[in-house]
């Protein structure tokens, strides 16, 4: 713990970091089932077989452990289906007992072989992608390619040439839209806020920070009204549509903004002391917010880099700490990262 107890910001971090991760809700959606069981019993007579498979691996590779996981989710999901179809199920208190009994014996083990070796923060961001339920049938749907192909023709627009004509277009955009009332005006604000937005992480280390406050509560104002019409109101194409947008955009902003604080780093550009507190914040804010519908969402490039990220991470916080950059004190603070979200990512998920 040597290198952790030169830099007690890190630990501040990490502990904001965990307790974050376990108050956020869950939006995944149960994946289409592959279980078919006729009876209660017989579903939970497939949880006691699962639990005997698992008790007997002694190894696991992270595409082992994603497999294993995988496999209880899918079932889990099916057997919950079973009993809340069978009405006779609120009669059997001593099977629904032992069910949950098993439930337990079951995470208690996968928890186990989660930890028959030491996992890295690349491993758990593997597992988290690999696991996003709906993350296969959200790739071949339609409104996910074309949703794709709106963000990815946006990469064309150039940049801003300078941090002043990026803040003043910034604002000038968030200031002069109306609230949204079709989905045309959101894909068009998406079009030009993406320019401005790239534009802003290009010249980050140069921003001025009453300027980013204005330009994140006026964005704030703007997105709190739709994101509260989208919730609320009825689902239907539309509501999705722009559900599955938005989702992407967070996931987008959220990803380029941690990959522009990394090319700062990389860069060895110069940070005060509060650039420095909100870099960590950004560096690990990918990790902490993207939950299992924005994890199914992510584009096949974003994946790539969410994985190059949890593998940088820990030297990114060695520079931002002023910390020596050797071997024994990245992989001690990589072992710290990992646990950290694997535990919380096993208590969320299973």
């Amino acid at each position: 713990m040597k290198y952790l107890t030169k830099c007690p910001k890190v630990v501040t971090w990490l502990t904001v970091a965990l307790l974050t991760i376990t108050l956020l809700p869950s939006c995944s959606k149960p994946s289409t089932s592959r279980f078919l069981f006729h009876s209660p019993k017989e579903a939970i007579e497939a949880c006691h077989s699962e639990l005997t498979s698992l008790r007997e691996i002694r190894t696991a590779d992270i595409d082992k452990l994603t497999s294993v996981v995988n496999e209880w989710l899918v079932l889990q999901d099916s057997v919950y289906n079973c009993l809340a179809s069978d009405t006779t199920i609120q009669l059997n208190t001593n099977l629904t007992t032992y069910y949950y009994i098993i439930v337990d014996s079951i995470r208690d083990e996968i928890n186990r072989i989660a930890r028959l070796q030491q996992r890295s923060l690349k491993d758990v961001t593997y597992l988290k992608i690999h696991t996003a339920k709906n993350r296969e049938k959200t790739h071949s749907s339609k409104d996910f390619k074309n949703a794709s192909e709106i963000f990815g023709n946006m990469e064309g627009a150039g940049l801003y040439k300078d941090l002043n004509t990026t803040t003043e277009a910034y604002i000038s955009l968030l200031e002069t839209t109306a609230p949204f009332s079709k989905e045309d005006e959101v894909v068009d604000f998406l079009q030009k806020e993406d320019r401005c937005f790239r534009s802003l992480m290009a010249f980050l280390s140069e921003a001025d920070q009453k300027e980013l406050a204005i330009i994140t509560s006026k964005t704030s104002q703007l997105f709190d009204d739709l994101y509260s019409r989208v919730s609320d109101g009825e689902k239907n194409s539309i509501t999705e549509r722009i559900s599955l947008l938005l989702t992407m955009r967070f996931n987008r902003r959220i990803i380029q903004n941690a990959e522009a604080c990394m090319n700062d780093i990389k860069a060895r550009k110069r940070l005060t002391d509060q650039q420095r507190d909100n870099y960590r914040w950004m560096l690990i804010q990918p990790f902490m917010s993207i939950d299992g519908y924005s994890m199914a969402s992510l584009t096949d490039g974003q994946e790539k880099s969410l994985l190059r990220l949890s593998k940088a991470l820990p030297s990114l916080f060695a520079y931002l700490d002023n910390t020596p950059d050797s071997s024994k004190d990245l992989i001690k603070l990589s072992e710290v990262l990992s646990d950290f979200f694997l535990s919380s990512y096993m208590k969320s998920s299973l």
